[in-house]
């Protein structure tokens, strides 16, 4: 009947239901095919990180594949998802398909279809109270996959998520791909990018982000990246930040740090020997300390004002 919270079809072979979503067609009106991509890539990491299939077929469709299959209500019910507490999760906040489905239902063209053993999942809208809502409609259908299939129909899906998924998602630097603008991702998955002269793009798997995977702020960036170079930086990463004094993680990068890290002034403070000899030390900030040491035959080296503060620890 198109206006209820539910409708069921029966017959002797099959039953289909649809169900209300309780999303009018006017939510998030700034969303697209990324956002769309995003959210169902997200769900499928999140039920298996190291097994998502994302599969470009031509420019207008993608497919998104995990043998875990989700139970449908954890996809249509808010709260009764199963996502890990503490972040461990990219899709933390729960309505990320829904939201992925109303969009892609109301974009001219599109669509989002989910393919699971013996059902599938379609969407449309439905007048509810003189609004058009979005419904989600499962039907039988004999699909003997052994897993959980997400099929987005939208134009130009698969360009727009072109450099926007890490196929190596370990947490820490990645080669940076665009000099002067640096990308930050979240457990492989792109948060965003600024205008920065930095070393490296970044996989920060601790990153706060907003509920549309946004960042919160700036220094949630650098004190992340902070964080990650005091528990791993190695000497080759030293060595490169100190010899790239202006770069961004040599500066506002390594600002953020407010806590004490001996291991990161150890290590920076041995990458200076190989590169400057054993008679290297750094600069004390005080001229005459550092002319008494270079009349003792030291190199002094100068620092940029953050690294200084972590190597005088």
């Amino acid at each position: 009947n198109g206006t209820g919270a539910e409708m069921t079809t029966t017959d002797a072979k099959s039953t289909t239901e649809r169900y209300s979503l309780n999303l009018s067609s006017k939510y998030v009106p700034q969303w697209g095919a990324w956002e769309v991509a995003r959210e169902i890539v997200c769900n499928a990491m999140d039920a298996s990180p190291d097994n998502v299939e994302i599969v470009p077929d031509g420019a207008n469709r993608l497919i998104v594949r995990t043998p875990t299959v989700p139970n449908v209500a954890e996809l249509f019910v808010i709260g009764e998802g199963s996502k890990a507490p503490g972040g461990q999760t990219i899709g933390q906040f729960g309505e990320g398909l829904k939201l992925a489905a109303l969009v892609a239902t109301r974009t001219l063209g599109g669509s989002l279809t989910l393919n699971l053993p013996g059902k599938t999942v379609t969407f449309d809208f439905q007048d509810l109270l003189g609004v058009p809502v979005l419904h989600a409609t499962v039907s039988p259908k004999p699909i003997h996959a052994k897993g959980y299939e997400a099929v987005i129909d939208m134009q130009g899906v698969a360009f727009a998520c072109t450099g926007k998924f890490l196929e190596d998602r370990s947490e820490g630097p990645h080669q940076v791909t665009d000099r002067g603008q640096t990308k930050v991702y979240c457990k492989g998955v792109y948060i965003g990018s600024f205008k920065a002269d930095a070393l490296y793009d970044w996989n920060l798997n601790g990153l706060k982000i907003n509920r549309d995977r946004s960042t919160v702020d700036s220094f949630s960036i650098s004190y992340s990246v902070g964080a990650w170079l005091s528990a791993y930086m190695t000497p080759e990463i030293a060595d490169t930040i100190i010899t790239n004094p202006l770069a961004w993680e040599s500066d506002t990068g390594m600002g953020a740090l407010i806590y004490n890290s001996p291991k990161m002034a150890d290590t920076l403070y041995l990458a200076f020997v190989p590169r400057h000899g054993e008679k290297a030390v750094v600069s004390s900030g005080n001229i005459d300390i550092d002319i008494m040491a270079r009349a003792q035959g030291y190199i002094v080296i100068g620092l940029n004002d953050n690294l200084f503060k972590v190597v005088k620890q």
